[in-house]
């Protein structure tokens, strides 16, 4: 810190070297200020200021942040992200490589996943975009939208995204999807559903004409009179 002429303090970038007597013994420091650098404080504070900024939005947006160093496989995932699967920044890290997070990703869902991420990295000018179910620390499967970016250079090769649990939408969507083709009244597959699953038994039967194949109606629950006698609106 400096002083100028009008005895406002400002930042200086110097260099101080230790005075010595022929005998060895310091008798004071020469310092030489080379410029002023409120510049780069002020550019580094706005940094600061920034990055304050960002985890804010981030937080407020109930973001996670990952960053995945391909070079190295090392995987990187912050604070919020690991909250998401019930684990803290103290706790042993479960995706300290890209091999470890993909251990906690659905079985059902890893194939695609790897394929998405193998695509992109041969094509990285697109948004990588995934949903799927990652392990939470307890034990059950959340869902996950997990958005990335490529930032590599002729240094690093780095992809970096956000994550976002979505658990509440995916189960209110299986929700809509079970009201669209169960009976409210039986909860039984209602006419739509029958009719999407013999569409694709009848485009199965046409594709293998050796099979041969029957249709069979049964009414085990005498329902069929309350639809001949109330119509189908019951």
């Amino acid at each position: 810190m400096g002083i100028d002429h009008e005895r406002a303090g400002h930042w200086v970038d110097g260099v101080a070297t230790c005075q010595y007597w022929h005998g060895g013994c310091a008798w004071g420091f020469a310092r030489t200020n080379r410029q002023r650098c409120d510049e780069l404080k002020l550019r580094q504070q706005a940094k600061i200021d920034d990055n304050e900024r960002i985890a804010i939005a981030l937080e407020g947006a109930e973001l996670g942040f990952w960053e995945w160093d391909i070079a190295t496989d090392s995987f990187r995932l912050s604070a919020r992200s690991l909250a998401m699967f019930g684990f803290t920044s103290d706790d042993e890290k479960i995706g300290a490589t890209h091999a470890a997070w993909q251990a906690r990703i659905h079985p059902e869902d890893l194939p695609v996943i790897l394929a998405k991420v193998r695509a992109y990295q041969k094509n990285p000018s697109e948004r990588l975009e995934c949903e799927y179910r990652v392990r939470h620390r307890s034990g059950v499967s959340i869902w996950v939208l997990d958005r990335g970016r490529w930032l590599g250079d002729a240094g690093r090769q780095l992809i970096v995204g956000t994550l976002l649990d979505i658990s509440s939408r995916k189960e209110m969507e299986q929700q809509l999807l079970h009201m669209a083709i169960t009976d409210p009244l039986t909860d039984l597959s209602n006419r739509r559903a029958f009719n999407e699953r013999l569409q694709l038994e009848w485009e199965r039967l046409k594709r293998s004409p050796e099979i041969q194949a029957a249709l069979v109606l049964c009414d085990i629950d005498h329902f069929k009179r309350i639809n001949d006698t109330y119509s189908q609106t019951v």
